[in-house]
């Protein structure tokens, strides 16, 4: 009989818990469509609006070029705003499951995305900022008939970049 009463009270357990487990799916998955479509349609506006135009003079930029990236303003807003959404959407299915630790967690990651996002713009000013002082030293020094003036300009650029990444990663912690 015991064995009969402890089967009893998993299967129990278990069918209390399947309107939640159904609760949280159709969350998540109402969550990720609307993430989606929130995502799709601020790329296409920032795209239309020509957001991708601010980012023209960093991927022209030196170091940019070397580290063979292409800076797409619209997409990262937009990836970030589904991210950031579908991260909403998470904690709204972990609460429903009644998970509060997973909850918290991702509670904590959500508030942490200010502090990131301006850890990527402070970095993002420091490449700009940069370049801006090597091709200002450069000038300088070939007008003032420097002869080691390429060195001295990237000794400038990297003074100022390191002095900005390091900001930008004080900014992320």
């Amino acid at each position: 009989m015991q064995i009969v009463d402890i089967l009893m009270q998993v299967v129990a357990r278990f069918a209390a818990a399947i309107p939640n487990v159904v609760g949280a799916i159709i969350v998540a998955l109402v969550g990720w469509i609307i993430s989606r479509l929130v995502g799709k349609t601020l790329w296409k506006i920032l795209e239309k609006t020509g957001a991708n135009n601010l980012a023209n003079s960093l991927n022209e930029s030196d170091f940019v070029k070397r580290a063979k990236i292409r800076i797409v303003p619209s997409k990262l807003i937009a990836d970030l705003v589904y991210y950031v959404l579908l991260l909403v959407f998470l904690m709204a299915a972990t609460d429903v499951l009644g998970m509060p630790v997973v909850s918290q967690m991702v509670a904590d990651l959500i508030a942490y995305i200010p502090n990131f996002v301006a850890a990527v713009l402070l970095f993002i000013l420091g490449i700009v900022l940069s370049e801006g002082v090597k091709k200002l030293t450069l000038a300088a020094c070939h007008s003032l008939g420097i002869p080691s003036a390429a060195i001295i300009a990237n000794f400038a650029f990297y003074l100022v970049f390191l002095t900005l990444t390091i900001s930008a990663l004080a900014q992320a912690r």
